[in-house]
C-alpha cells in the first residue's frame, strides 16, 4: 500500500475519532444541561448524604456540585447527629450556588412544606391529626403537630376546663377546623373529636340499653335526690330510693365522683 494511503487512512480514523467524542462530549452536555434544568430553586429533592462535617452535611442531589445543610438540622435535642452517610434525604433546594459554589438545602424547610401538605390534607378530608399541647397562651393553647398550630381554650373539651396548663406535654388528637398558609395560622379543636366519639358511643350504648340490662358506668354527679352515672354517651338516673334496701341519707354515703359502678 503506498505511504499516501497509509497517511489518509490515519487522517480517516483520526477525523472519525474526533467526530465521535464530539458526539459523545454533546449528548453528556445535553444530559447535564437537563439535570441542571430539572433541579428548580424552592423544590424539594431527593438526596443522598455523602458526608458529614463539625457544621454541615453534604447531600449529592445530582446537582454539578455536592449541596450543604446546616448540622443543626440533623441533630437531635441531645445534640447527636440523627443522619448516616449514605442515607437518604428530602431537602428544600434553596440556592442552585453560593459564593463558593455550593448547593444551599434545607431539611427542615423540607420537612415543613411536606408537613403543610398533610396538614392541609387532613382539613380538606376532614381527618384527625396528633399534636403535642406545648403551651399555654392567652385565649388556648399552642400545639406542636409538625407545625405550630392554636387550639382555643372553648375547643378544648366538651365541658370548661379549669386548668389548661394541665394539659402541657400531653399528645392528643384534634381536627383542623381553619388554616392559612401564607399567614402561617393553624387553628385546632379537640371539642370536634370528642364530641364524634361522644355519638359512637351514644349508638353503641343504645344497641345495649334495654330494660333489665346490666350496664357500667362512671359517676358523673351526685345530688341530693340520686346518682347521675355516664353508661357511655348516655347519662343514667339512679334514684336515691333505689341505691339501697336501707335508708340513705344522701347519696354520697355510697358513690363518689369518678367512681366506677
Amino acid at each position: 500500500m503506498p505511504a499516501s494511503d497509509k497517511h489518509g487512512d490515519a487522517a480517516t480514523m483520526t477525523a472519525e475519532s474526533e467526530n465521535l467524542d464530539a458526539s459523545e462530549y454533546q449528548k453528556l452536555l445535553e444530559m447535564y444541561d437537563e439535570s441542571m434544568r430539572n433541579l428548580t430553586e424552592g423544590e424539594i429533592v431527593l438526596g443522598k448524604v455523602i458526608g458529614i462535617t463539625s457544621n454541615s452535611v453534604i447531600v449529592d442531589v445530582g446537582y454539578k456540585s455536592e449541596g450543604l445543610v446546616p448540622i443543626e438540622e440533623f441533630t437531635d435535642r441531645d445534640g447527636r447527629i440523627t443522619v448516616e452517610v449514605g442515607e437518604e434525604v428530602d431537602v428544600l433546594l434553596e440556592k442552585t450556588e453560593d459564593m463558593e459554589g455550593h448547593v444551599l438545602l434545607s431539611r427542615a424547610k423540607a420537612q415543613r412544606m411536606r408537613r403543610w401538605t398533610e396538614v392541609e390534607r387532613a382539613f380538606k378530608e376532614g381527618r384527625i391529626i396528633k399534636g403535642r399541647i406545648t403551651d399555654r397562651i392567652k385565649g388556648g393553647l399552642t400545639v406542636d403537630v409538625g407545625l405550630r398550630a392554636f387550639l382555643p381554650g372553648s375547643l378544648v373539651d366538651i365541658k370548661p376546663v379549669k386548668n389548661l396548663e394541665s394539659l402541657r406535654g400531653q399528645e392528643l388528637e384534634f381536627k383542623v377546623i381553619s388554616l392559612d398558609r401564607r399567614r402561617n395560622n393553624i387553628v385546632l379543636s379537640r371539642k370536634a373529636v370528642l364530641e364524634t366519639e361522644l355519638v359512637k358511643k351514644k349508638a353503641e350504648t343504645l344497641k345495649r340499653l334495654e330494660e333489665g340490662a346490666r350496664l357500667k358506668g362512671v359517676v358523673k354527679n351526685i345530688t341530693d335526690y340520686g346518682v347521675f352515672i355516664d353508661l357511655g354517651g348516655i347519662d343514667g338516673l339512679l334514684h336515691i330510693t333505689d341505691i339501697s334496701w336501707g335508708r340513705v341519707n344522701h347519696p354520697s354515703e355510697h358513690f363518689s365522683v369518678g367512681a366506677e359502678s
